[in-house]
């Protein structure tokens, strides 16, 4: 079942185009399905599990990271930023390739986007 079929099924939504569901879905720049950690707002929990996946992996400076499918690359700025490796994300989007290059510049020398 593709990414756009199933979040039509979940949420019972309908675009006229299946390129515009898919373009809403993977413009997040978190995990798209952390759960709420409690005492703690969506964003909190979200860079706390993307923090967790950084130490769990044993990332540090020197190391290197590849997230694949990195969407425009939320996820790696903040592994990149915790753990001090340097991750590099590809995806098969070129507008998100282009989001996350921009994303990248602006906070984290430890991140490339291909």
């Amino acid at each position: 079942m593709t990414c756009t079929k199933t979040f039509l099924k979940v949420f019972g939504a309908s675009f006229p185009h299946e390129n515009e569901i898919h373009f809403c879905v993977s413009m997040p720049q978190s995990f798209h399905f952390s759960p709420r950690l409690p005492g703690k707002d969506w964003a909190s929990s979200e860079a706390a599990h993307e923090a967790r996946l950084a130490a769990l992996l044993k990332l540090g400076p020197g190391k290197k990271c590849l997230d694949v499918g990195c969407g425009v690359g939320g996820p790696m700025r903040t592994i990149a930023s915790t753990s001090g490796a340097h991750v590099t994300g590809i995806t098969i989007n070129d507008y998100q390739v282009s989001r996350g290059v921009h994303h990248n510049t602006r906070v984290s020398p430890l991140c490339t986007q291909t």
